[in-house]
């Protein structure tokens, strides 16, 4: 090239080609920046999106720490402060645990003593709490909080190093409240039951041990010993809680090591965490446990009528809808190259077993797992790196929508934690101040409705009178707590002695600080495991027969076809009240 043809290509490209380069680079340094403003402001991130947490790393816990632990010590306070338990319904099913833990701290050992297939965590959970504050309602308050005090420092461990810090208190947040909440997922927030608190218990600890498994941490690693430590922890709490949790934690676990690259590079050591985990289900001291859930699925407790879940499953469409969304949405990416393909994998298993689980739960709506998805996802679109500009102004707004999913579950919860604060505080309530279930408080009802049913006096306004409220059980929580304290109020004036109730629930006991029979399952009903009547009634003194019970048709069956003969041979009565016959054992 000639010096004049160079020099004018030389001020051919300084005048056109060169501009145009620059320009690109501008739009594109100008459109990088979109996505990362919208964190900055509304995500609070550390440093750029390659910034990774180490799991030992102080600064960014200790940060979270204090942002998730303000709001979680708030509804702690708001809990506990009152000093009462506010049921609001099925108040029986709240004293379950109550009852199992009664048992625990005279001696008994959970399902040698006594039998259920529920494991005995929450009991001795229950039994920690008497210790800490005494025997009587709050100390189920105080179990929950030992709980989620637990929860509280496995969920900083496992969101600290795989998100930034307002998602990360999210989920920590998220975790917790769903532990204290006094209703149960699923249920409205106003319910105020405690009513099955292994469920929000499990639920809480398989969400955590999801976002372990299913979301390597920012430097791209499993979280080293922490992870394992805390996996291991909160599924051998699954297994004394509800098996089920268990099984769909063990699950995920193989599962995240077939198809997450982080689990894969230490598999040896996970799947040594599968084994400890197995073989302690499998060992000889398990085998009360696993003989009353071998006889509890062979009574019919495991629910099989799917048509009726499916029912309920498309009555409550919309949120089970938004969850196929989320799966729908990590296959998206992944075809779009966005998204690892472990990502949607994960996300439909954890969509599935929270289906699975639900089907064998009260509820039939109320799955915490989408969550776990919707973080997945979150983290996934910050920790990629967009050479197009155009797909950051596509999904600049995306990650920003993915924390409504949790922040729902949070507005949910602490409205029910806040609830039962002032419901608490509501002076036209009724609250029991004799009895160990002193500081319980229910609705007030009008008086006398049970007495009219025992005495017969039928009159035309008693069918309205009867259905006016509407409930959803046998027995409101105020003619039950009447009932109770009918039964405590009749026998104190006999000899201390074992009672036992015909009932769903047995909580006498633990009302009267009374010690309790052996042999007996702690729920009953026409789907567990009848145990014979010597080992159930064998070493009563009592037997107490309500008029009115939690579940009439069971409690009839019983004292009739099941007990009668046993009851006709061995006991006389001794009362015929309003709500009870009560029956003594012959001397």
């Amino acid at each position: 090239m000639t010096g004049s043809a160079k020099a004018a290509f030389d001020g051919f490209r300084h005048k056109h080609v060169k501009p145009l380069a620059v320009h690109h680079r501008l739009v594109t340094s100008a459109s990088r920046p979109m996505l990362r403003k919208v964190q900055d402001m509304t995500l609070w991130t550390h440093g750029s999106k390659q910034s990774a947490w180490p799991s030992w790393s102080v600064s960014p816990l200790a940060r979270l720490g204090l942002t998730s632990g303000l709001p979680v010590a708030f509804a702690l306070w708001l809990l506990l402060s009152p000093g009462r338990v506010v049921s609001r319904e099925m108040t029986w099913d709240m004293l379950f645990p109550l009852t199992g833990g009664w048992r625990v701290l005279q001696g008994q050992i959970p399902h040698v003593d006594f039998h259920d297939p529920a494991g005995s965590l929450n009991f001795l959970l229950a039994a920690a709490g008497f210790h800490l504050v005494g025997v009587r309602p709050y100390a189920f308050l105080a179990a929950s909080s030992i709980f989620a005090l637990a929860i509280f420092i496995c969920a900083c461990l496992a969101a600290a190093p795989r998100l930034p810090l307002l998602a990360a208190t999210m989920f920590v947040v998220f975790a917790c409240l769903l532990v204290l909440m006094p209703a149960n997922a699923g249920d409205l927030p106003s319910a105020y039951s405690f009513a099955m608190s292994y469920n929000r218990y499990g639920w809480s600890a398989l969400s955590v041990v999801a976002l372990i498994l299913f979301l390597p941490t920012r430097a791209g690693d499993d979280g080293g010993i922490v992870a394992k430590a805390v996996v291991a922890v909160l599924l051998l709490a699954m297994f004394h809680l509800k098996v089920t949790y268990f099984a769909a934690g063990m699950a995920a676990l193989g599962l995240a090591i077939l198809i997450c690259p982080a689990m894969r590079a230490r598999w040896q050591a996970w799947m040594a965490i599968g084994a400890l985990l197995t073989v302690n289900a499998l060992a000889p001291y398990s085998f009360p446990y696993l003989a009353d859930l071998f006889a509890n699925v062979g009574s019919g407790a495991v629910k099989s009528n799917f048509v009726l879940f499916l029912n309920y499953f498309l009555s409550n469409g919309t949120e089970h809808a938004v969850a196929v969304a989320l799966v729908g949405l990590a296959v998206w990416l992944w075809l779009r190259g966005i998204a690892p393909v472990h990502v949607p994998l994960a996300a439909a298993f954890l969509v599935v077993s929270g289906w699975l689980l639900l089907s064998q739960n009260i509820q039939f709506n109320g799955v915490p797992l989408p969550v776990v998805v919707a973080l997945l996802l979150y983290q996934t679109l910050l920790s990629r790196e967009f050479e197009n500009p155009r797909t950051y102004q596509a999904l600049g707004g995306l990650p920003v929508l993915l924390l409504i999913m949790p922040a729902i579950w949070i507005i949910m919860s602490g409205a029910s934690v806040v609830g039962h604060y002032f419901k608490a505080h509501d002076p036209s309530w009724t609250v029991v101040d004799r009895t160990n279930l002193r500081g319980l408080e229910v609705p007030t009802e009008k008086p006398g409705l049970l007495a009219a049913f025992a005495k017969g006096d039928i009159v035309p306004q008693l069918l309205s009178w009867a259905r006016v409220d509407r409930p959803r059980h046998e027995l409101s929580s105020y003619e039950y707590i009447q009932t109770v304290l009918e039964a405590a109020t009749i026998l104190s004036k006999y000899p201390r002695g074992r009672v036992v109730l015909l009932d769903e629930v047995n909580p006498i006991p633990f009302i009267l600080g009374w010690p309790s029979p052996h042999g007996g399952n702690l729920w009953s009903g026409p789907h567990e495991p009848q145990q014979p009547a010597e080992q159930l009634l064998g070493d009563a003194d009592y037997v107490l027969v309500p008029k009115f019970s939690t579940m009439g048709a069971w409690t009839q069956e019983a004292a009739s076809k099941i007990y009668g003969s046993y009851l006709t041979s061995h006991f006389h009565e001794l009362q015929d009240s309003q709500s009870w016959l009560l029956l003594g054992r012959e001397r």
